[in-house]
């Protein structure tokens, strides 16, 4: 059965994307604020699945630095980092799955907070924003 202290656990995924930002040399500052707004993610993340209250203020500020990191991450991706055609294409499917993740997470959610399928489809969520947090800093 799944619960939520599956999503706490699984954003400690950030931590790891985080740590390996310290590996990849790079020099501007779209890429310094990545690596601050995912130590940001980080705890506000940690700290909202600790107790996942919908609409508190750690869930409120956790989807703000969830928006946030987002962005850096696809406009660091797009215009720092300049991939190859077939990492595009890849990056933009991860993109897709993870939208498509946030509709069927919501829509679960939307019905009874924390069921098993909202969680199920959060993780997915976790796992997709993770995978395109790996491809921003390789």
């Amino acid at each position: 059965m799944l619960t939520y202290t599956i999503l706490q656990k699984s954003s400690f995924l950030i931590f790891i994307i985080w740590i390996l930002s310290f590996f990849h040399k790079v020099n501007n500052w779209i890429f310094y604020l990545l690596q601050l707004s995912l130590a940001g993610l980080f705890i506000t993340s940690c700290l909202f699945w600790n107790n996942p209250i919908k609409f508190s203020n750690y869930h409120k500020i956790d989807a703000a630095t969830v928006r946030i990191t987002l962005c850096l991450t696809i406009i660091y991706t797009l215009f720092f980092n300049t991939p190859s055609m077939p990492f595009l294409y890849m990056y933009f499917i991860l993109i897709g799955f993870l939208i498509l993740s946030f509709l069927a997470s919501t829509y679960y959610s939307d019905i009874h907070w924390c069921s098993e399928k909202h969680i199920f489809y959060h993780l997915f969520l976790h796992y997709y924003g993770w995978l395109i947090g790996l491809y921003a800093i390789v």
